[in-house]
């Protein structure tokens, strides 16, 4: 997948809270210098690698490997340990569950794809470990399974790059209609090198590329989207005895400064939550590319284990006016996106944090070539 790159860095806000007025000149002079985000896409963009199925039968000395479980599940394995895998069966979206980190703890919640886990909350049952999808996109919504999107094709895996390819559309709701295709990379790689991800740590690597089959496709300004993970309970912010959930000790910190509460809203490069699993401390971070719409995107990051990066919800997050995070495509054209999810063995290390950071920021890495 190929994202154009900006020559300009990534544009830095300050840990205070800015006026309206402000951030909308900011964001005025961002929209004005920065790169186009949408250009004329051709069909098939990416290498199709090799289907899952024949890999099971390759001689191949990866560590990471994949596994065909059903046909609507993709289970990523090291060295034939489960880390996380891709689903679609008989779900309105596609997921990547179970995922799996440091002490070899659930990384998310696992309602609603393994209900009555005891210590979780049942509130947002779309709210499905990790997915890309959004809330308003020609009216129909993805985030919240009204619309669906479905898969198509064979998932590819492409094993020297340890990477899972996957084609998906997306479709208006309650009918068969393809509103858009979607390109998805999926690439998995440790932060230890000398160690196994669920030890030293590992990443996950969205790059998300959106192609309008309708004659404009229109991602619309809503907070519900787009990147997104429900994290495991004991990484909220705040316990829920109500709900059931009475062990959260999370903590959270962007790459502003910004910490718990204060995230939710704002533009930040990363952000990251914390917490300690069975005394197994735990840091994951969601990093948003320098390359990507509207960097740094701003976040609908919630005390109750919610993390996303959404770089169109500026009404609700921002109080601009209604449909200034709007963003079109004309027909055959793209938007690209590529995000990172690093779970680390360690309790909010901002250092580690932002060395991640900067090996994803400044690649190689297949963002922005």
């Amino acid at each position: 997948m190929q994202i154009k790159t900006s020559n300009r860095g990534p544009t830095q806000f300050p840990a205070k809270r800015m006026s309206p007025i402000i951030l909308l000149m900011v964001m005025v002079a961002m929209a004005i210098h920065a790169p186009r985000h949408s250009r004329a896409c051709e069909e098939p963009a990416l290498d199709l690698g090799r289907p899952p199925t024949q890999l099971n039968q390759a001689k191949d000395t990866s560590a990471w490997n994949v596994r065909v479980t059903s046909p609507g599940q993709v289970d990523i394995l090291w060295n034939s340990q489960p880390v996380t895998g891709y689903r679609v069966d008989n779900l309105r979206k596609p997921v990547m569950y179970p995922v799996f980190g440091p002490g070899g703890h659930s990384m998310v919640r696992n309602y609603p794809l393994v209900p009555g886990t005891v210590g979780e909350a049942t509130d947002h049952p779309h709210h499905k470990s990790i997915w890309f999808a959004h809330g308003n996109v020609n009216g129909h919504s993805y985030w919240d399974e009204k619309a669906v999107i479905r898969a198509v094709g064979e998932p590819r895996w492409l094993p020297k790059e340890a990477a899972l390819l996957v084609e998906h559309e997306w479709l208006a709701t309650d009918t068969t209609e393809v509103l858009a295709r979607e390109s998805t990379r999926l690439s998995f790689g440790c932060l230890a090198p000398e160690e196994s991800p669920l030890e030293g740590g590992w990443w996950l690597q969205y790059q998300v590329r959106v192609t309008a089959v309708a004659l404009q496709l229109t991602f619309g300004d809503t907070k519900e989207g787009c990147f997104a993970m429900r994290t495991h309970p004991n990484l909220q912010l705040t316990n829920d005895p109500r709900a059931g959930v009475t062990a959260a000790n999370g903590r959270a910190l962007n790459s502003t400064g910004l910490r718990d509460k204060d995230l939710w809203g704002q533009p930040a490069q990363w952000v990251a939550y914390g917490g300690t699993i069975d005394d197994q401390p735990v840091t994951i971070v969601m990093m948003d590319h320098p390359t990507n719409l509207r960097h740094p995107t701003t976040w609908h990051a919630r005390d109750y284990g919610l993390v996303a990066a959404n770089p169109f919800g500026l009404h609700d997050f921002q109080k601009l006016p209604t449909g200034a995070g709007d963003f079109a495509l004309s027909q055959g054209q793209c938007l690209e996106f590529c995000y990172r999810i690093a779970f680390m063995p360690t309790l909010l290390d901002e250092s580690a944090i932002r060395e991640a950071y900067r090996e994803f920021s400044a690649g190689p890495n297949g963002c922005g070539d």
